[in-house]
């Protein structure tokens, strides 16, 4: 059984910082005595992924353009957790009120994802938000043009099963969880919902 440990950091410096993200870089020392200089971390803050769906069965998405790869893409809401939030649950909330204009008071937080532990420090906090209802409208910022769509929950995730809708790796974890705690709760009220995700599996088989 081999015996891992932690890198020793030898020094440590901050080499970027913007309203966005700060980029620290350190100079470590392996278990093995391996120099690894410099080794870049960046420093976000935790993010949230909502999981909305409507009482109709239908789950609220947004499609947006991302720059990074050129491309508008279909995404769960979701973003940033600001100082001002006390939870991932507050934070989901305001996000998903402020992308979508959706509210609900129906909000569970589930496991927390590590978003790249190889490079990232912050958590990603999925949040399945049940019967949400559109109450204003959105709040976009300045820079963002956001488009809300509203797909049918079991011909969505028969999509993603199958292939043919493509998401982010870190949309598709998140849907995988909020699908699974739905899949295995006792809750009442949730019969028809888990029997709608059991036919979009079966759909997609």
């Amino acid at each position: 059984m081999i015996m891992l440990k932690p890198w020793k950091v030898v020094a440590s410096r901050d080499t970027y910082q913007d309203r966005w993200l700060k980029i620290r870089s350190d100079d470590c020392l392996t278990d093995g005595g391996c120099l690894v200089s410099p080794y870049h971390v960046l420093e976000y803050p935790d993010w949230v992924h909502v999981i909305a769906m409507t009482p109709s069965f239908e789950v609220v998405l947004v499609r947006q353009y991302r720059h990074a790869v050129s491309q508008i893409l279909l995404e769960l809401p979701g973003g940033s957790m600001e100082p001002t939030d006390l939870s991932p649950l507050e934070a989901a909330a305001r996000e998903l009120r402020e992308e979508t204009g959706y509210v609900t008071d129906d909000m569970v937080t589930l496991n927390a994802l590590h978003v790249n532990p190889a490079t990232h420090t912050n958590n990603l906090w999925p949040v399945l938000a049940l019967g949400v209802r559109c109450v204003q409208p959105p709040e976009h910022d300045p820079i963002e043009s956001i488009e809300v769509v509203l797909a049918d929950l079991g011909a969505f995730v028969a999509a993603v099963r199958e292939g043919s809708q493509h998401l982010q790796a870190l949309d598709t974890a998140s849907l995988w969880l909020a699908l699974n705690w739905i899949e295995r709760s006792t809750r009442p009220g949730l019969t028809k919902l888990q029997r709608k995700i059991a036919a979009s599996s079966e759909r997609s088989r």
